[in-house]
């Protein structure tokens, strides 16, 4: 296996800080869900309309990204997205209704959906075959990390300030992770001419070839990229933490997450097919979700850290390993946008449809929701798998 040449190493570490910082402005609202639902005097339900436009908006974006990743310039792109998620952030303190919200935060999701898909077209351009595979089995740990650090920070000063905070801190830190991406000088190699476009009969051919992973990656956001919104929300319900403890130790599950990331990059090494592991990491999934729902709330936490660890593995190697190893020639992109797409079209159900399902069930009732989801993508995995294994190499 190559080893990773210096220029290669910073290549990675600025890619993966600038896409954990993305997360500084992405998942925020989570931790100020509860303040926004006293401030506002609205039901979970209708906040959580705020996080699925978010979720939707970055869906779409993220599809088209993925096309525009194959073709323009990606640290600009990157750039870009950094920018205008800082401004729709610094707005969202100032708004005083949930309708405000919704659109200022509609529009964040486009901004936010220009980070991953050029990011990834930066990694495969600068490494070779085995290099991705060792390098996209880790690097969703940056989401991950991401996800802790904002939890962390933003938990803590909304106890102290009020949900406004949660929106001003993370617009300044976007500020930095622009500066720091824009001076690293870190880009896609120039696209030779018709790399990325294939024939509209092509297109249709891939797109009916992705359709079982793009409609797993479904399923399987609605239970990872749910947890990102509710958990906070479910911690505190706990009652288990004082207030301002509750975004610290909500942090704590995502970095206890990245064991997944160790436990899929292990996997993936001992099967051929990255699919395989993906369906393993699924279906424990799954035996430990169902647990849960029979279980009181201290152990019942405990449960939903296993899943989390095992969802965190799932999600990474569908969302970066398959993109990196198993996308035709020079539409890493364009597939990395598809499935990331169709995951945040996922968590933008999770939004509405778990705090609807939290009133009139409790969170057993989620976590039988997200077992569902999640034993029908293992199902879509394997049918994904056994098209993969057929195909001629491209």
């Amino acid at each position: 296996m190559t080893s990773l040449a210096p220029d290669q190493r910073s290549i990675v570490r600025t890619a993966w800080l600038t896409y954990a910082g993305y997360y500084l402005g992405r998942v925020n609202l989570s931790p100020a869900i509860p303040a926004l639902v006293i401030a506002f005097s609205v039901t979970r339900a209708e906040i959580g309309v705020v996080a699925t436009a978010l979720f939707w908006t970055y869906s779409v974006g993220q599809y088209l990204s993925g096309e525009l990743g194959n073709r323009l310039n990606a640290r600009k792109l990157v750039a870009i997205g950094l920018v205008i998620s800082a401004c729709c952030n610094l707005g969202m303190a100032f708004q005083t209704t949930v309708g405000g919200m919704v659109l200022l935060w509609g529009v964040n999701g486009v901004a936010q959906s220009v980070g991953w898909s050029p990011i990834l077209r930066v990694l495969a351009d600068h490494l070779e075959v085995d290099q991705r595979r060792r390098v996209s089995a880790w690097f969703p740990m940056s989401y991950q990390v991401g996800i802790a650090v904002t939890w962390a920070i933003t938990g803590f000063v909304v106890a102290l300030f009020g949900w406004q905070a949660a929106f001003v801190l993370p617009s300044l830190l976007l500020c930095g992770v622009l500066a720091m991406w824009w001076l690293s000088g870190v880009d896609a190699l120039p696209a030779k001419r018709n790399t990325s476009q294939i024939a509209w009969r092509e297109s249709l051919r891939e797109a009916r070839f992705l359709l079982p992973v793009t409609l797993a990656s479904v399923c399987i956001g609605f239970a990872s990229s749910g947890a990102v919104i509710w958990l906070p929300t479910y911690i505190k319900d706990t009652a288990l933490f004082p207030d301002a403890l509750v975004g610290a130790f909500a942090g704590v599950l995502p970095l206890i997450g990245i064991l997944g990331i160790f436990v899929a990059s292990w996997l993936t090494r001992q099967f051929e097919q990255i699919t395989h592991s993906v369906m393993l990491m699924l279906g424990m999934t799954v035996m430990v979700l169902v647990v849960a729902t029979m279980l009181p709330v201290q152990p019942q936490l405990i449960a939903l850290t296993v899943a989390i660890i095992l969802i965190s593995g799932a999600t990474g190697v569908t969302l970066s390993a398959i993109p990196m190893m198993t996308a035709w020639a020079g539409r890493t992109s364009s597939v990395a946008g598809t499935l990331s797409a169709a995951n945040s079209l996922g968590g933008g159900l999770a939004g509405v449809v778990v705090g609807a399902i939290v009133q009139q069930g409790g969170w057993s009732a989620v976590f039988g929701a997200w077992g569902v989801g999640l034993f029908i993508a293992m199902g879509l995995i394997y049918v994904y798998g056994r098209a993969l294994a057929a195909a001629p190499a491209s």
